[in-house]
């Protein structure tokens, strides 16, 4: 899979990657003929595809594929259909996306891909919910802070219009307080309280460490956490570029030396 060390690589030998990417692949133009906003309809789906056998695999594979083959459902159908050496960076939902500048929806983008490849209703082991993947007690506590207790509900977090708007939202002080894009992933996923901790302890992303920013980005505690990072700040730079923004990810590690 793409990560920093493979976007920084191909910088530095000045290189062509030898997958492909694709922002988008052809869909049947329909609706959907199943029940795609329903979690539980999507995860029989997924399970019944992964456990194909048998000598009429091939065919089952087909007709499953050809359930989820809609404009509706198309990250359902690349999730089925995804084939070796090619990474897809889909945009979708761009009517909601694009609500905010291009800066933040390359962030979105970037940390939605690696939460749930674009699955609206996916839901975690540790029930985050949706697209961008938000815990049920932050979605309580932001819909307090903007007065829709009454209004939104964990339910509505499988709805692409509020759940991004909501992430987008609880991103806010992560962008403020600790403005490096690697940073941000790393309090999107382990929380603010962890990222402070870590950075505060001054001995990571130091100027005079000729190790750095190798070393720091390995010597994240969380494994969760280290991983999740290096995986959305390649996701940022990919999309950014997308937006015609060209952001160098050499230039990108240098910045996250902040002592």
């Amino acid at each position: 899979m793409v990560d920093v060390y493979v976007l920084a690589s191909l910088e530095i030998i000045q290189a062509e990657p030898k997958f492909t990417l694709l922002y988008d692949v052809p869909t049947q133009q329909k609706n959907a003929s199943w029940n795609f906003k329903n979690p539980f309809e999507w995860e029989r789906i997924r399970d019944s595809f992964k456990s194909i056998k048998g000598k009429d695999a091939n065919s089952r594979r087909r007709q499953l594929l050809a359930k989820v083959d809609s404009e509706e459902t198309k990250a359902h159908y690349i999730w089925l259909a995804r084939q070796k050496d090619t990474e897809y960076f889909l945009m979708p939902y761009k009517e909601v996306f694009s609500r905010f500048p291009q800066d933040k929806q390359a962030l979105l983008y970037a940390l939605a891909r690696q939460e749930s490849l674009f699955i609206p209703t996916a839901i975690s082991t540790s029930y985050a919910l949706g697209l961008m993947q938000l815990m049920p007690f932050n979605v309580k506590a932001i819909a307090k802070e903007l007065k829709e207790e009454d209004k939104v509900g964990y339910f509505d977090m499988f709805d692409p219009a509020v759940n991004v708007p909501y992430a987008e939202y609880f991103t806010r002080p992560l962008v403020r307080e600790f403005n490096h894009p690697l940073f941000i992933a790393y309090a999107y996923n382990g929380g603010p309280g962890f990222t402070r901790r870590l950075l505060g302890k001054n001995h990571l992303f130091k100027k005079n460490n000729p190790l750095d920013p190798w070393f720091s980005m390995e010597m994240i505690p969380y494994e969760e956490s280290r991983v999740y990072g290096k995986k959305v700040l390649a996701n940022y730079v990919i999309y950014q570029k997308k937006f015609g923004k060209e952001i160098k990810m050499l230039d990108l590690l240098q910045q996250s030396l902040v002592y």
